[in-house]
């Protein structure tokens, strides 16, 4: 289900790109030859450099996965991807983990979402964000 966007979600952008070599899940399949197209056509632009930065249209909240809740553990996930011009979500992946349990809801959830896409000179563009996730036992 999707939900409103919510004040506290923050983009921000990141100075290093480092990915997690035991994750395999990095693209979703559907989006692959829309992906290979343009991406290479087309420039990642950094959220410094851009006029509009992307916003979230609608969110979707990881699921706790219920083992790890009734456990009284919580944790926290990186994700980053790309916003393609059209606002989708794309080449979802996980940077960090507090625990493996909490990288398929993230990724699960992060691909419902969509965003206006991020603008530079009045066009739309491809933008690479990062959002962290907190597993709170307390809710």
């Amino acid at each position: 289900t999707f939900e409103p966007i919510q004040d506290s979600i923050e983009i921000t952008p990141i100075d290093n790109i480092t990915l997690n070599p035991n994750f395999t899940d990095t693209i979703n399949h559907a989006d692959f030859n829309s992906f290979t197209k343009n991406i290479f056509s087309s420039p990642i632009i950094d959220l410094s450099s851009l006029d509009t930065q992307p916003t979230p249209i609608t969110t979707a909240t990881p699921v706790h996965p219920y083992e790890k809740k009734k456990a009284g553990i919580g944790g926290n996930v990186l994700v980053e991807f790309l916003i393609d011009p059209n606002g989708r979500v794309v080449d979802a992946h996980i940077v960090h983990s507090s625990d493996p349990a909490f990288n398929q809801p993230t990724l699960k959830a992060i691909r419902k979402w969509t965003f206006t896409p991020g603008l530079k000179n009045g066009k739309a563009v491809w933008t690479r964000v990062r959002i962290p996730f907190e597993f709170s036992v307390n809710n």
